[in-house]
């Protein structure tokens, strides 16, 4: 009974680890909370619980007199529950956990032999000696996909992206073999032909190597101001040309025109509140005849499952409250991360936040169990006092 068995059993496992980790803290001394100092987090988490309450009690409260039976929206409530634990192990990773020294070596070191494993098995399905995981006929819709390996993810796109988010924590170890173990993961990162997660890894490379150039050298701060502009001024029509001749670009139009309008029976559209968590998938999967015919076009025969794009995907869910919030939690930690970045633990962690951001607005790292825990671990980071030394 399992609708989809790349994905449940992770999700499974992610929820048991991360209550068990909130479990652990609660029953622990209080200073969890203290330790957090991104306050916004909270405040998002606030508006992810009232909003899911309304839509999951909805059906009830608009309930007709006479009616002998009644339905509660559990789809728009399950999500909600999801997000809530993911906040909870956040506050916990930060506030018990990410505070001390030995535990943060630990993790990182945990990310980049875990990106090393992944890249083996890539290697291993590339050269055709693995074929416990193979893309089958029925899922292959377009040209190339079963020849793009993806290490058990069931997509090539989660596996570049879980390598694109560890890279930078590969320099924060003086021992050689890391430097060898990024080279090799950023190879078998060019054979997922995921152009999305190869253009945040070398940014997220970049950007470490920005930081500790200013830091470190004071002299270069002017030219790496003037060579970001000048990069970014190069390569932001390359990626518009290349995004508005991929599919994504249409979904991403859709999804803004289904935002604008007004679901079924209500005469205005929920653009400032959204229509709830999971409704984008209730829309653009079950609902395809809604779609315009360009868009239908575009897609195919494939059903999206999610836009793509996590942040216009909080858009139509949450509405501009909620990606207001959103928003402002982002500001929030990279604040944090640009007042920790004179170290050099700093800025590879808050390299990582810039590739998962990347990766955010292209995929849907929120929407992937190993990827969500990824992210988890670190905007947990992020959360931190960045001013306190770690244990």
């Amino acid at each position: 009974g399992i609708e989809e068995p790349f994905v449940e059993p992770k999700l499974i496992v992610w929820l048991a680890g991360s209550w068990v980790l909130i479990l652990w803290a609660f029953l622990g001394d209080s200073v969890t909370f203290q330790r957090v100092v991104c306050k916004p987090v909270f405040w998002l988490a606030a508006y992810v619980l009232v909003n899911g309450m309304v839509r999951f009690h909805l059906p009830y409260t608009n309930r007709v007199l006479g009616a002998q039976t009644i339905t509660y929206n559990v789809y728009q409530w399950l999500p909600t529950l999801h997000v809530l634990t993911a906040i909870l192990t956040l506050i916990v990773l930060a506030g018990r956990y990410l505070v001390s020294r030995e535990h943060v070596a630990w993790v990182t070191k945990w990310l980049c032999y875990s990106s090393v494993a992944i890249a083996v098995c890539l290697l291993l399905q590339h050269v055709g000696w693995d074929q416990l995981y193979t893309q089958d006929l029925a899922r292959a819709t377009t040209a190339g996909y079963l020849h793009r390996p993806y290490a058990g993810f069931g997509n090539a796109g989660m596996a570049a992206s879980w390598l694109a988010m560890t890279c930078p924590f590969f320099l924060l170890f003086k021992e050689r073999r890391f430097l060898v173990f990024l080279g090799f993961v950023l190879i078998m990162l060019y054979f997922t032909h995921a152009r999305f997660a190869q253009v945040a890894a070398l940014v997220s490379l970049g950007s470490y190597g920005g930081l500790r150039c200013w830091h470190v050298l004071p002299r270069t701060r002017l030219g790496l101001c003037i060579g970001s502009v000048l990069l970014l001024g190069v390569l932001a029509p390359v990626g518009l040309r290349h995004l508005k001749s991929d599919e994504r670009w249409m979904l991403w139009s859709e999804t803004l025109y289904q935002w604008r309008q007004p679901p079924k029976g209500i005469t205005r559209p929920q653009t400032l509140l959204g229509r709830g968590l999971q409704s984008w998938r209730d829309r653009f999967y079950l609902q395809t005849k809604t779609l315009r015919p360009e868009t239908l076009a575009a897609i195919g025969t494939q059903k999206p499952l999610t836009a793509h794009n996590d942040v216009l995907q909080a858009l139509y869910e949450l509405g501009l409250v909620g990606v207001a919030l959103l928003v402002w939690s982002l500001t929030a930690l990279v604040g944090n991360g640009l007042i920790a970045s004179s170290s050099a633990v700093g800025a590879g962690w808050l390299a990582a936040l810039i590739s998962l951001l990347i990766v955010s607005v292209t995929y849907f790292p929120w929407h992937c169990p190993p990827l969500a825990w990824v992210g988890t671990v670190i905007v947990a980071w992020h959360l931190r006092n960045p001013k306190e030394s770690l244990a």
